[in-house]
């Protein structure tokens, strides 16, 4: 992990001066697969998954277990979407492609909330439960 060292040290000290307040709902890290609250802990878990492994498989088993069945993947693509659906077919994923997804004033989290609720509408599903975040 020679190679990405100096990214995770560019992480550590980008994180360092952000102040963290701890979330609403756990973290699931996907260098340990298990969840967390804790800011301290969070901003540690962020710097070691530029250089360790990660544990996908493990991550979103994890979630399952936990009796989260829809994912939201945020971020340029539909990768991690792909992945969890060949993971496990009985979890739902669906992808925002970036933030430019957002309408105004409307926040990350109700982006989640909205996404899978037009996600719901495709689908006809018989029975949803969402709880959506607000600050």
């Amino acid at each position: 992990c020679a190679l990405m060292k100096p990214a995770a040290d560019r992480m550590a000290e980008a994180l360092g001066e952000v102040t963290m307040d701890a979330p609403a709902k756990p973290l699931v890290a996907n260098v340990t697969a298990e969840k967390t609250i804790d800011p301290e802990t969070i901003r540690k878990l962020l710097v070691e998954q530029v250089c360790g492994t990660v544990r996908l498989r493990a991550s979103v088993l994890y979630m399952k277990e936990q009796g989260i069945t829809d994912l939201v993947e945020i971020g340029t693509g539909k990768v991690l979407t792909g992945m969890v659906r060949r993971i496990d077919r009985d979890l739902s994923g669906v992808a925002a492609v970036s933030y430019t997804h957002l309408r105004a004033h409307e926040t990350p989290e109700h982006l989640v909330c909205r996404l899978l609720l037009e996600k719901k509408k495709k689908k006809k599903m018989n029975t949803w439960s969402l709880m959506c975040l607000s600050k």
